[in-house]
């Protein structure tokens, strides 16, 4: 399974955007704080992977914004709460909740082009590869941050891979290659770049390139506690020995 960099280019930037601007009512301000308390919570707890904790929150966060109404931060929760389900191997689940955030968004930007995202990156996982690169090439389309867009681009790459298309692949990781930022979040999408380019060498035929790409894309995942995203540099690399050195493969397939 080829991982996705879905994550780690639109998280961040919701943040700004996800608070509307409304004429502020004491009667519902309290609930307001207490929303906003448990969403930033949230987030801090999936960003140490404690997802079950995460989930309960966001969920408490999305029935209290429910009752005042705030449809930036419902689409936002039910876009996160989604990430977890995708987390967790519920691809189809988590096409169903991030579906239901659509109704709750205003117009067409950094919101609907992260719904596209992740409902390729579930079709993507599901094997239906036509799907995943229309609702990526959609949201590539809908970004307007730049850093937003590559992640959508690179994920068509994985994509291509998939589909053992590795020369398209390999086109598009080798032009994001001086676009990603060293940026503790986007150095996660950086690995998952090096790892999937790496991949891509390797099973095009250029082993040593795709090897010594795939270790740099592990290093930083190491560097970054990015065990999520550790598992599929290891079986890549388990891929790679698994004709050259039974035992290695082994090793990084455990």
């Amino acid at each position: 399974m080829l991982r996705s960099p879905f994550f780690y280019f639109f998280i961040v930037l919701f943040l700004f955007s996800c608070e509307e601007k409304k004429i502020i009512n004491p009667k519902t301000e309290s609930i307001r704080k207490e929303a906003l308390i448990l969403r930033n919570k949230a987030i801090e707890n999936i960003d140490k992977q404690n997802f079950n904790t995460a989930f309960y929150q966001f969920n408490k966060s999305k029935k209290l914004y429910e009752t005042i109404k705030d449809s930036a931060n419902i689409s936002y929760i039910l876009i996160r709460i989604a990430e977890i389900h995708m987390i967790n191997g519920d691809y189809y689940g988590s096409k169903e909740i991030v579906t239901e955030a659509l109704p709750y968004i205003k117009k067409k930007g950094v919101y609907t082009a992260s719904v596209n995202n992740m409902l390729g990156v579930g079709d993507k996982e599901l094997s239906l590869y036509v799907d995943a690169l229309f609702y990526y090439k959609l949201a590539a389309n809908e970004h307007t941050d730049p850093v937003l867009k590559l992640g959508s681009i690179q994920n068509m790459a994985a994509v291509y891979i998939q589909q053992k298309k590795y020369d398209k692949a390999i086109v598009i990781l080798d032009s994001v290659s001086n676009k990603i930022s060293e940026t503790k979040t986007q150095l996660k999408g950086k690995s998952t770049r090096l790892d999937n380019l790496g991949y891509a060498y390797f099973k095009n035929g250029m082993d040593e390139k795709g090897l010594q790409l795939m270790n740099e894309g592990l290093q930083i995942r190491k560097e970054t506690n990015d065990n999520y995203g550790s598992i599929e540099s290891y079986l890549h690399l388990a891929d790679y020995y698994s004709k050259r050195n039974v035992q290695k493969s082994d090793e990084n397939a455990l």
